[in-house]
């Protein structure tokens, strides 16, 4: 919730962390065109400046029940 906001944070779920790369499952196309679009980059930094480190490199969105 700190680094996207409630209304992304309950519409998301982390699945799984392989390699850098981040796991999330949508409730949404829409959402997920949104996160892609706009998001993405400036969450991928927020995670990473909260960690401290570059432990995140991409993340990949799917839709599914949240």
């Amino acid at each position: 919730g700190d680094v996207v906001g409630e209304e992304v944070s309950k519409g998301t779920e982390i699945m799984d962390l392989k390699t850098g790369v981040l796991y999330i499952t949508v409730e949404s196309t829409a959402l997920i065109h949104h996160l892609t679009n706009f998001e993405k980059d400036a969450i991928i930094s927020g995670i990473n400046d909260l960690m401290s480190t570059r432990c995140i490199e991409d993340i990949r969105f799917k839709v599914g029940m949240v």
